[in-house]
């Protein structure tokens, strides 16, 4: 086979000149003809790897054929441009392919070569000025619905190829809608977010109805895959719309998280599928909007998105108890950082220093009615971070007097803690800051610059 093509390659680069164009184009037509005939007859022979291989030559002498015709001007083929010259190219080749594999159905070559040739035939054929990324978009997921329906209806020899291509082109048009939505104009944007949604929940819902069943360890991985793309590209989407679409992006991820959580209190229910995809999107939600308004400096709404979530994860604590320690922890941290993030405004800078006190003394409370329960002692740990916080942004600004009720009002709550929990080292740190408070009442009140 390597050997016939390299002669006919030799003999339209060497010979062409040399011989009349009635005599060139007979050869090269009697020459591709006589292997592709060898080719069904191989087959209907029994005859399958020759039949292959003298298909593969057949496939690699047509491209040979139409490129010397070009050359040689033929039926005025130099006058078409280079990408139509390719289109037709690969129509001839679907065509013969086509044909010859229903002459010679054993023979999977010839059906491999017209899908293979079917695959950037609708690029070829997109004109110049349609050549934008929502179009090209389409035509990628349109590729790859074509290779869908070929999957369902393709002999098994050909599944794995089809289904290689199809999964390509659908990471392709997807990838490069995700990248048109952050970076197109508004109308581009949201095209391609359609589009995006559209062929990722199509991909999900199709994937049970193809015959995949080699590659059915691959549905969690699509799964994962298309609520990423579908998510980046909706975020894209939002942030065009500016503040108000970075803050709507960060309550939905607040709301799909709350969600995940429900579903994965289903139990055995089918929806348990979506749960680990679920708080993926969630999660990506919330990180483009934390993101966007942390470089935007929006320290307020940053502020009133943390509370949100700290009632989500009150929420949560009672939803699902398997995941209450954390859940409470969470809602427990959360209020504290958006107390500092208010602070960080300057017209809320006393509440700023004062505030984190209060919250960690509000979660020992919480923590000493929950005694002897799962969350008692991380919510003791975390409101001792929260208490460690609010006495380091007093001390750091000189308010002393501010710091004298930080330090009373964390005090009592620690040894208010360590009695309902018998926990003798709360007990005494909150001895501890009540004498540093007695000690220093002189000079709370003479150096308080507040």
């Amino acid at each position: 086979m390597v050997l016939l093509v390299s002669a006919a390659i030799a003999f339209v680069a060497v010979a062409w000149g040399q011989l009349w164009l009635a005599v060139q184009a007979t050869t090269l037509a009697v020459v591709t003809g006589s292997v592709c005939a060898a080719s069904v007859a191989a087959a209907r022979r029994g005859l399958r790897t020759t039949a292959e291989a003298l298909a593969m030559a057949g496939i690699a002498l047509i491209v040979i054929d139409l490129v010397a015709a070009r050359i040689k001007g033929l039926a005025g083929l130099d006058e078409l441009a280079g990408r139509a010259h390719a289109a037709l190219t690969l129509g001839v080749i679907i065509v013969l392919g086509l044909a010859l594999h229903r002459a010679a159905r054993t023979t999977l070559t010839w059906s491999i070569g017209a899908l293979v040739a079917a695959q950037p035939l609708a690029f070829l054929i997109l004109p110049d000025m349609d050549r934008t990324p929502v179009l090209l978009v389409a035509t990628a997921l349109l590729v790859t619905a074509f290779d869908v329906i070929v999957v369902r209806n393709t002999r098994a020899g050909t599944v794995a190829t089809v289904t290689g291509f199809a999964g390509l082109w659908w990471l392709a048009g997807n990838t490069l809608g995700a990248g048109t939505a952050w970076s197109g104009s508004i109308v581009e944007s949201g095209l391609c977010t359609l589009l995006v949604a559209v062929s990722a929940g199509l991909a999900v819902v199709a994937l049970p109805y193809l015959r995949l069943n080699r590659f059915s360890s691959l549905a969690p991985v699509i799964d994962l895959t298309a609520v990423a793309v579908g998510i980046v590209t909706v975020s894209g989407t939002l942030q065009q719309a500016g503040i108000v679409g970075v803050w709507f992006t960060g309550l939905l991820g607040l709301a799909v998280l709350t969600g995940a959580v429900l579903v994965r209190a289903t139990g055995g229910s089918p929806l348990r599928r979506w749960e680990i995809p679920t708080l993926l999107a969630g999660g990506l939600l919330g990180l483009f909007s934390v993101a966007q308004l942390t470089v935007d400096q929006s320290s307020t709404l940053l502020a009133v998105l943390a509370g949100l979530a700290a009632v989500c994860s009150i929420g949560i604590c009672v939803a699902d108890h398997d995941i209450r320690v954390p859940a409470a922890v969470s809602a427990a941290l959360l209020p504290g950082g958006a107390v500092v993030l208010l602070g960080a405004r300057r017209a809320c800078r006393t509440a700023g220093r004062l505030d984190p006190g209060r919250t960690g003394a509000s979660v020992l409370g919480v923590a000493s009615a929950r005694v002897h329960q799962a969350e008692e002692r991380p919510l003791a740990v975390a409101a001792g971070l929260i208490g460690l916080t609010a006495v380091s942004l007093t001390a750091t600004s000189l308010a002393w007097g501010q710091l004298a009720l930080q330090l009373s009002v964390t005090g009592a709550a620690a040894l208010a803690y360590g009695q309902a929990a018998s926990y003798r080292p709360a007990r005494l740190v909150g001895l501890t800051e009540l004498v540093l408070v007695f000690l220093g009442r002189g000079r709370w009140a003479v150096g308080d610059n507040a």
